[in-house]
């Protein structure tokens, strides 16, 4: 062969590799101890408990105890993972099931250091489970909101096409934490999800291009904040009613000091008090975020719509195939079925003439170039018996799940992958599953899997109703005792 066509040849051996069935192979979850039932949560709050119940779908709260960090349910998801692996006679130890793996990714935007991947801190863990290496293991974590996992899902597929031999497991972990009294507490939760990446994927297998969408949004986020230590010893103070000047000077001096050398021992940067820490402020990074939630269900809406067209764009869609399942980022188990309404008449209804016909002769004809106009008359065809349907076949089996367990952050739209398959009413082997990921701040990624011979509902329910029965319920004292701790 000349060594023109030597291009040609690296570029169709590129194409092969490109088209290896990769996907999911199998998965590990994990679910806090402890759950609060939301009805409790609604007395406390003066909430009606038809509005979390009916209006958004919430049941129970997933909630962490003091040891139930994003390492500890990162470690536990992949242990749950290599068990599944083992039990079925896949591997015959975790030695040579860590051997193939290559990469261990995690979406998480519930980290425990600014520097260091949280998922490192699950090592030990492991180590303590597992008596193997995983010093070949290339570990890292990928921070976007809710989508992050979703992030590392796509990076970690297109590794194994260039790697058919390879694998890698993808963990979506998160800690859903908001202030007291406030509109995001009751939609609280917690759990993590692990995926095994694989070119044998036996639940679900991806191909077709992948729809974006990103903009630079503050409808929720999580800020480093600085204040002035002068201003906290003043307001300290002052809301005790106390006279700064009966404290001699020197001592106040010292709080203000701003030239202190942290080191101790070895370890230097390590302050051993709040005000020992150098320089005149103090930083603070809380878990809880600074959001607003009208604002935030429209950036959900506005990216995911226009990943939706980018999706369909990239991949010369005209007409969307049939589609098994609509599986969702869910921040309340509801959000799906609330914002579907638009996609499905527009790519899914008007195509059926039976559909379209009852949904116009009850409701009109929609007046598109009005947005107005238009969203008020989808919000009256979401009430229609044949939105209803759809929603029950392709959605509700995908949400349940989430009532159980609240807001998992990066593993919400793994789960609601889970509980799709979990709660099928029909075969999904062959059909395809449609993915509307989104996290804020603001990116969506649209699209879609083919479930494979793997997502046996009775299997995985089995699976998932395990963890779920091993949770114990608490009462308000303890939520807000766990809260403060």
């Amino acid at each position: 062969m000349s060594i023109r066509h030597k291009p040609l040849l690296v570029l169709s051996v590129i194409k092969l590799m490109l088209a290896q069935n990769v996907g999911i192979q199998d998965f590990g979850i994990c679910l806090p101890s402890r759950y609060l039932p939301i009805e409790i949560l609604a007395e406390e709050r003066n909430i009606e408990v038809a509005k979390l119940k009916l209006g958004l779908g919430l049941e129970q709260m997933a909630v962490c105890d003091k040891s139930e960090d994003v390492p500890f349910m990162a470690a536990k998801a992949i242990e749950d993972l290599v068990h599944a692996q083992l039990s079925n006679g896949l591997v015959e130890n975790a030695h040579d099931f860590f051997s193939q793996i290559d990469r261990i990714y995690l979406g998480t935007e519930s980290a425990i250091d600014a520097a260091k991947p949280s998922i490192t801190y699950a090592l030990d863990l492991l180590q303590k489970s597992f008596d193997c290496s995983f010093e070949h293991i290339d570990f890292l974590d990928m921070i976007f909101a809710c989508i992050g996992g979703t992030d590392a899902l796509h990076q970690c597929l297109d590794y194994v096409r260039l790697r058919p031999t390879r694998k890698c497991i993808v963990v979506a972990a998160d800690k859903a934490i908001y202030d007291s009294n406030t509109g995001g507490e009751y939609t609280q939760g917690a759990g993590a999800v692990a995926f095994l990446v694989s070119n044998t994927p036996e639940l679900m297998s991806f191909d077709g291009e992948v729809g974006v969408a990103v903009q630079h949004d503050f409808d929720f986020y999580k800020p480093k904040r600085y204040f002035s230590k002068e201003e906290i010893i003043n307001s300290l103070f002052e809301r005790l009613g106390m006279n700064k000047d009966a404290i001699p000077k020197d001592k106040i001096a010292e709080l203000f000091n701003t030239d202190t050398i942290l080191k101790k021992g070895t370890l230097e940067g390590w302050a051993v008090d709040f005000w020992d820490l150098p320089g005149g402020f103090v930083p603070i990074q809380r878990e809880e975020p600074v959001y607003d939630g009208q604002f935030s269900n429209s950036c959900f809406e506005q990216r995911v719509s226009k990943a939706f067209g980018d999706f369909l764009r990239k991949n010369n869609i005209e007409k969307l195939p049939e589609i098994a399942q609509w599986i969702f980022h869910l921040p309340y188990a509801f959000q799906g079925r609330r914002m579907a309404v638009r996609m499905w008449w527009e790519h899914v209804a008007r195509f059926e003439s039976a559909v379209s016909e009852q949904v116009v002769s009850e409701f009109g004809n929609p007046e598109e170039n009005n947005e107005e106009t238009y969203l008020y008359w989808l919000k009256q065809v979401a009430k229609s018996k044949e939105y209803k349907k759809f929603v029950s076949e392709q959605i509700a089996p995908t949400d349940a799940v989430s009532s159980k367990v609240g807001n998992l952050y990066t593993a919400s739209v793994f789960m609601a992958l889970l509980s799709g398959v979990a709660n099928s009413k029909t075969e999904l082997l062959g059909k395809r599953g449609l993915f509307l990921a989104y996290g804020s701040g603001s990116k969506s990624k649209v699209f879609m899997g083919t479930y494979e011979k793997g997502a046996v509902s009775a299997t995985i329910a089995k699976r998932i109703e395990g963890h779920l029965a091993q949770r114990s319920p608490i009462d308000y004292k303890e939520y807000e005792n766990l809260r403060r701790k």
